[in-house]
């Protein structure tokens, strides 16, 4: 009978609800034993074992770094003399990253996630049975933050006693990010951008996801007010985590709300009641990128313009250390990130360490270039590079270091935009027009050839540009094509010219390489966006998400509007980066795109574009972890990056099996031991 009573040690941690929760239930315990006497021991029912968990108080939260506890209890029922509360030999938690359990049952909010967390009980009957259970826990994290310094604290409980009505007219609209954007998980925070208020008004932002609150407080204090709040990395943390991190999904959610994050913002006029604008929707996939991008900003005032590196996770940019000239750009990185291949102000050309250590200038200017995943490069060139207009492109094949490589099956052909398939085998470019930085209007078609060592086999049509003049964004021009990281795919764009000079429209387009199935990725471009997309470029990675199901990611520049006026681009619409994710899964049933986001961290005030791949670090298995985005692979579980070879009781099966004997639940998805 001792063995089978749960201790109730006392705790310096617990709130004092839990503390005279335990007091209640080491009462009941010692009416039962008494009732049984100690020659009477109580049955345990035949068959197999269910615990029943409770846990008081059934909700957890944690309010601006306040962690709030609950106490877990096991009950067997069916014992003679009424329930019987038991001692647990392990407790555990589906998921470590919204509160962890102690040996005694001491559930504690960590506050770095919010949402609905599974209990688990298993304890090892005199009789060798086991008994299993398992219950629920909701978990909360509200955080508020001042988000303007002239906004006091007493901010928070004015604002919280003072009466909001909802108005989608009359309330702020919420203008950035797109309704419905999709985020990988490891990208800055976005942009929050609402239309104009008034000065002497106050703003609350609110940012909730299942199981979190953050309110953003911000005071408009006159001219340079932004609409506009950049959700603060702590907050983005645990709102991206609680989307995110595996075992804290509701068992009842729908499957289309996973990953979601909803935003409504407020405006209090002074000495008025509150009016609540209409709410907006985006989600945040399971996948990291571990990347940053290498782009050509342009300023136009002074004329100028430099290469830069945008960190996907940090949102922050800087000049990369290439040579210090009036305009740098046509470039491309290599695939282990080491070399940029660059041209300077028209006239020279380059091979430059990312680093600043080297640099190797080419036999001859150059207009775009493509790297290989053996360090050779597809490049293209103009004849006369100094002539107007500009002349068509030809196509030279380089080694390494630079120096042409006699090839066999090269184009000789008007040829630009050249591009490599991710194992190098393929090659697609551009037949007819030029590879100027003003681009082309001619119409042109894209060109898949195999390559092994330095034969170029025949090349193929995979799509011409005239099969498409009558779409919205019409023109015969095709160009930027650019190989998906299986291989299987290829994007381009399409429109009335190669770049966006001059009022051309422009969309996007995903080609099948093997059999030329071809879909517009209308979603993905935006609702503003869809003739004002240009130079796609796939992202070498692919994003594994719940279920099993993968997304792949490109980027693209876009002259479509972003956010507000006062900080965004809705009245200037320079070009700016943007990413959509598709899914490949998808593309026989149409559109396979998801709504795209503008990167955070570049500047709404010059031109973004030309977007290249550069790869980041990430943690190995069994390395230190903040959250799943650090990992390569896996998932971040007590602090520790897990490879995803099984997945464990209580999280996402996602196309992983589950370990030991575990199975996956085809209505949570997760791995779930058979309570016996």
């Amino acid at each position: 009978m001792k063995n089978l009573v749960r201790d109730f040690p006392h705790s310096p941690v617990l709130c004092e609800r839990s503390m005279r929760t335990r007091s209640v239930l080491v009462a009941s315990f010692l009416a039962i034993v008494l009732a049984c006497g100690d020659d009477d021991p109580p049955t345990i029912p035949d068959g197999d074992v269910t615990l029943r968990i409770e846990v008081e108080p059934a909700v957890i939260v944690a309010e601006d770094g306040a962690l709030g506890a609950s106490v877990a209890t096991a009950w067997l029922d069916g014992v003679r003399g009424g329930p019987l509360a038991l001692r647990v030999d392990r407790w555990w938690l589906s998921s470590t990253r919204a509160a962890e359990v102690d040996a005694e049952g001491l559930i504690q909010s960590t506050g770095r996630a919010g949402g609905t967390v599974r209990v688990y009980a298993e304890v090892a009957l005199p009789d060798g049975r086991t008994g299993r259970g398992e219950g629920l826990v909701r978990v909360e994290v509200r955080r508020n933050v001042l988000a303007s310094p002239s906004a006091p604290p007493a901010i928070v409980r004015i604002l919280d006693e003072t009466p909001v009505a909802d108005d989608p007219v009359a309330g702020p609209r919420v203008l950035a990010p797109l309704d419905d954007a999709l985020l990988p998980s490891d990208v800055a925070a976005p942009e929050v951008h609402w239309d104009a208020t008034s000065p002497g008004d106050t703003v609350r932002v609110r940012v909730l996801a299942d199981g979190v609150e953050i309110r953003g407080h911000l005071v408009h204090e006159g001219p340079g007010f932004p609409d506009a709040w950049t959700i603060d990395p702590q907050s983005w943390a645990i709102l991206r985590e609680s989307v995110t991190a595996p075992g804290l999904r509701s068992p009842v959610e729908e499957p289309e709300e996973r990953g979601a994050i909803r935003v409504v913002v407020e405006r209090f006029a002074p000495r008025s009641a509150g009016v609540r604008g209409a709410p907006l929707r985006f989600s945040v996939a399971g996948g990291a990128l571990h990347g940053a991008l290498a782009y050509w900003e342009v300023q136009t005032d002074p004329a100028t313009s430099h290469l830069a590196r945008l960190d996907l996770r940090a949102g922050t940019r800087e000049a990369l250390s290439v040579p210090s000239r009036d305009c740098s750009g046509c470039h491309a990185v290599s695939a282990d990130g080491a070399t940029i291949a660059a041209t300077f102000d028209l006239d020279t050309s380059a091979f430059v360490a990312t680093d600043g250590s080297d640099d190797v200038v080419l036999d001859r200017v150059y207009d775009a270039f493509a790297f290989g995943p053996d360090g050779r490069v597809l490049a293209s060139f103009r004849e006369e590079p100094g002539a107007w207009p500009a002349g068509p492109s030809r196509l030279a094949f380089l080694d390494a270091d630079g120096a042409p490589v006699a090839a066999t099956g090269l184009p000789t052909e008007t040829a630009s935009s050249p591009a490599f398939s991710p194992e190098g085998d393929l090659v697609a470019w551009v037949r007819g027009g030029t590879d100027h930085p003003d681009g082309t209007e001619d119409p042109t078609a894209i060109l898949v050839q195999s390559l092994e060592g330095t034969t170029f086999g025949e090349a193929r049509e995979l799509h011409a540009g005239d099969a498409l003049v009558d779409a919205p964004e019409g023109g015969v021009t095709d160009a930027r094509p650019s190989f998906g990281p299986r291989g299987e795919l290829l994007v381009f764009a399409h429109g009335t010219a190669s770049g966006s000079q001059g009022g051309a429209t422009s969309a996007l387009y995903v080609v099948r390489v093997d059999d030329g199935t071809v879909r517009r990725l209308d979603t993905g471009m935006g609702p503003e966006g869809s003739t004002a997309a240009f130079w796609p470029v796939f992202l070498p990675v692919e994003t594994r998400e719940l279920g099993g199901g993968r997304l792949q990611w490109i980027a693209f520049y876009s002259r479509a509007p972003h956010g507000n006026a006062r900080f965004g681009t809705r009245d200037t619409t320079p070009r700016q980066l943007w990413l959509m994710a598709i899914d490949p899964a998808q593309l026989g049933e149409g559109d396979p795109s998801f709504v795209p986001f503008r990167l955070t961290g570049q500047s709404a005030r010059h031109h973004a574009m030309a977007a290249q791949w550069i790869a980041g670090s990430c943690v190995n298995e069994g390395a230190a972890c903040e959250t799943s985005a650090d990992c390569c692979v896996g998932t971040c579980t007590e602090g520790e990056c897990v490879a995803p070879e099984c997945a464990a009781i209580g999280t996402e099966c996602a196309g992983s099996p589950c370990c030991g004997t575990a199975t996956c639940d085809p209505v949570t998805l997760l791995c779930l031991e058979e309570v016996r």
